[in-house]
């Protein structure tokens, strides 16, 4: 993230709420109990994949 924490604004319309986590999170939700909802894993990994390739 380029921008300080601070900055960034919730559309609370959208959501009721809004975390970071580190990227190795996201590989690992099978793993965690509430962290992310891990029947979503297949989909969080697929991001993380993307988020890796666009920075490389």
């Amino acid at each position: 993230m380029k921008v300080p924490v601070s900055s960034l604004k919730i559309q609370k319309e959208e959501v009721t709420d809004i975390k970071l986590f580190d990227l190795d999170i996201l590989k690992n939700t099978k793993n965690l109990e509430n962290v992310l909802l891990s029947r979503f894993h297949d989909y969080y990994v697929s991001v993380y994949d993307k988020i890796i390739e666009n920075l490389s």
